[in-house]
């Protein structure tokens, strides 16, 4: 997902993954210019079993985009989006029944 990410944003040089890894988005971004994008392991059992991920590895990840988010970065105002619902469906927030 972090390289397809990337890819879609236009990063160059295409960034290679490793966990941690940070990526700038240049101003030719076609997603966000400015932004960071952050890189980390799936926390399936399989990473966590093994060790490839390490909760303390994890947690570094998600304080280092705390850090990062606490920086105020131009960006683009954030879009309206809309949830598809089935036809009759009771909007979200609502139970539908008296």
């Amino acid at each position: 997902a972090f390289q397809a990410v990337a890819r879609l944003a236009g990063a160059r040089p295409r960034p290679a993954f490793a966990h941690g890894a940070e990526v700038v988005l240049g101003p030719s971004s076609r997603l966000a210019p400015g932004v960071t994008l952050l890189a980390s392991y799936h926390p399936s059992q399989r990473n966590t079993f093994t060790g490839t991920l390490t909760a303390e590895a994890f947690d570094a990840v998600f304080a280092r985009a705390r850090a990062l988010g606490a920086d105020p970065v131009p960006h683009r105002p954030p879009t309206r989006c809309r949830t598809a619902r089935r036809p009759g469906a009771a909007p979200p927030g609502r139970s539908g029944s008296a």
